[in-house]
């Protein structure tokens, strides 16, 4: 039974990152002043749950690699943002590696093909940056967005014993118990296994 909610994921390579082509009438750009409230409600429509007016400030804002120009988003051809996601770091994972932060797309413009693109951006974004990898914390309750990730090339990264079987659940119910059987993915030069759950190393 799927019991914790936080799951980790890994890129373990930024090749091979397709071009993040948006539908037409679509187009990115960076965070730019005035963007707190159109983040606040793209958030609060796609992830549920209770988001306090400052949510912006506890949660991107106060993160330590925070910039303007890695906060992307995706806008409609009359401006208006209908998908974010957070091109980061966090020093914890040394750096070198990209974190993916708060994806979120609005739910009337979902199947479109644009959190793909978005997704891809980001990746394309840490890749200029020349970092190796990138990485991302999900929760069990977004089984699409965990699809999304998987498709895009993260691959499962268990931090304790209890996400071996979180993940092996998630991955059956997606269709992907072909990656249940996968035996490790490659994070700082050493293997984490999901047949044992052993926790990524932190890198320096």
């Amino acid at each position: 039974m799927v019991r914790a909610a936080h799951l980790f994921m890994i890129r373990p390579a930024l090749d091979n990152v397709p071009p993040p082509l948006l539908p037409e009438n679509f187009s990115f750009r960076s965070c730019r002043a005035g963007d707190e409230a159109a983040w606040l409600d793209i958030i609060r429509r796609s992830c549920g749950g209770d988001w306090p007016d400052d949510a912006f400030q506890r949660h991107m804002l106060s993160e330590e690699s925070f910039c303007p120009e890695r906060l992307f988003f995706v806008v409609t051809e009359g401006g208006r943002p209908v998908a974010t996601a957070g091109a980061l770091q966090k020093l914890l994972h040394g750096g070198r590696t990209g974190y993916l932060h708060m994806m979120a797309v609005l739910p009337e413009f979902r199947r479109r093909g644009l959190g793909t693109a978005l997704l891809r951006r980001c990746l394309i974004y840490f890749r200029e940056q020349g970092w190796r990898d990138a990485v991302l914390d999900t929760e069990v309750s977004r089984p699409e967005a965990i699809r999304l990730y998987l498709a895009g090339g993260f691959v499962p990264a268990p931090e304790i014993e209890e996400d071996v079987a979180n993940w092996r659940a998630i991955l059956m119910a997606l269709g992907r118990d072909d990656l249940a059987e996968r035996q490790w993915v490659r994070c700082g030069g050493m293997d984490t296994r999901l047949t044992t759950g052993r926790k990524p190393p932190l890198r320096s």
